[in-house]
């Protein structure tokens, strides 16, 4: 691929990630959801433009398992703050969530769906592997 094609592209692909981000309305979301749409609309681009640059296949699954491991940690502060709630738990209920503390969440719950995305992966290729030695 050469350089320019590749450059276009990339502009292409940030124009893109832009103009999502600024016709979201993201002050009307609730606030998990917005910062999760505010983690995928970029993680689709940039697993776009890896795709357009032909970039290696391992590194692409690897930024792809953390990019959607963000969206899925963001998507699960609501539960989080919905089970700290119900139980009458300090620091992560709705209000704690909302007003800081999900800087400490929210690494922890990417780190988790990480290791869980790893696994299934690992999972699929074994599966895969198997089969193929089979035939």
């Amino acid at each position: 691929m050469n350089k320019f094609f590749a450059i276009v592209m990339a502009l292409a692909v940030g124009a893109g990630v832009y103009s999502s981000l600024y016709l979201l309305d993201l002050e009307s979301a609730p606030f998990t959801y917005g910062l999760a749409i505010l983690f995928a609309v970029p993680a689709a681009g940039i697993l776009t433009y890896q795709a357009i640059a032909d970039v290696d296949r391992q590194l692409m699954r690897r930024c792809a398992k953390w990019l959607w491991s963000a969206v899925l940690g963001c998507l699960s502060l609501a539960p989080l703050g919905m089970l700290f709630d119900h139980e009458g738990w300090a620091v992560f209920h709705s209000w704690g969530l909302g007003h800081g503390s999900f800087i400490v969440a929210l690494p922890i719950l990417t780190v988790m769906w990480s290791i869980l995305i790893g696994k299934m992966w690992r999972m699929v290729y074994h599966e895969r592997a198997i089969g193929q030695s089979r035939r």
